[in-house]
């Protein structure tokens, strides 16, 4: 198997991943967990694995200081607060406005072709996320607030994408990465949750280090694998098998209803990831630059 599939393979795992965060929220939730907490205490664990591997030195890299406090912690609550603004549906739908900026970073950066199968696999997918999204069956958008909060998080989330391929770039691995980042997250939001919500410890707790170390360090581990193997703004779109998961793991463990817009929006991003992976699956190669 080649880079390019392999790194493609390690962006589509990291979005499986991603695709139980709502899930495990909600379990939080259930055991009386605050957000804001499990937000905040999930970039604690993150940071875990390099403290167990004796590797703390590598937190204070600037680098990872500024990605971790500017982008990592901004990204949390601006992503929570759209939530709380606009609900989880309209959240998630401007969240996914992030391959736009992806795949705009990275023919400016790394000089990414901006193909027609990309633009069409980007289209299919962000129709499909409208969909998923239940924006269109209940016929409101939410508020200005919301909106920008919500589109602010897709900005920053792709940020955290194309940075991370200019570290990998510049010869920090994957785990650095992914494990540093979030110990300055986890600082910059603590006052943030001491000075709006009280603590209460709980079963919740193991949901916060499920969130963590699965979904923080573990998928953007792969995330950072990927975009170190294949084009970073293939990664962008690839990862859009989130929210087709998510409505599944919604359906089939808090039976949720499967309707027509939830199974046409699954498709619709089902093609788009076709659409990009199926020629390098095929091909079994990277991609020439002048392709």
């Amino acid at each position: 198997m080649k880079r390019e599939t392999i790194g493609l393979l390690y962006a589509i795992a990291a979005g499986c991943i991603w695709s139980s965060i709502g899930a495990a929220v909600k379990i939080g939730i259930a055991f009386e967990g605050e957000v804001i907490w499990l937000g905040t205490l999930r970039m604690l664990f993150a940071s875990l694995p390099l403290i167990a591997l004796g590797r703390v030195k590598r937190f204070f890299k600037l680098e990872f200081v500024a990605l971790g406090a500017l982008i990592f912690a901004p990204f949390q609550i601006a992503y929570l607060q759209a939530i709380h603004e606009v609900g989880i549906a309209t959240a998630v739908l401007l969240l996914y406005t992030s391959p736009v900026w992806v795949i705009v970073f990275s023919n400016v950066f790394f000089k990414e072709i901006i193909s027609t199968s990309k633009v069409l696999s980007l289209v299919l997918a962000l129709t499909g996320v409208l969909f998923l999204s239940e924006v269109l069956e209940e016929g409101k958008f939410g508020n200005p607030l919301g909106f920008t909060l919500g589109a602010l998080s897709g900005f920053l989330y792709a940020l955290m994408i194309i940075y991370g391929k200019c570290l990998t770039g510049r010869g920090f691995t994957p785990m650095d990465i992914s494990s540093s980042s979030p110990f300055w997250a986890f600082l910059a939001l603590l006052p943030i949750s001491l000075s709006s919500i009280k603590l209460s410890l709980g079963i919740w707790i193991g949901v916060a280090a499920y969130l963590g170390l699965i979904t923080v360090t573990l998928a953007y581990y792969l995330l950072y694998k990927s975009v170190e193997m294949t084009e970073v703004s293939k990664v962008g779109i690839v990862t859009l098998v989130e929210p087709v998961l998510g409505v599944a793991i919604g359906v089939l463990a808090f039976n949720e209803a499967l309707t027509t817009y939830k199974v046409l929006g699954s498709l619709l991003i089902f093609s788009s990831l076709v659409i990009v992976t199926g020629p390098t699956i095929m091909r079994g190669g990277y991609p020439k630059r002048n392709a």
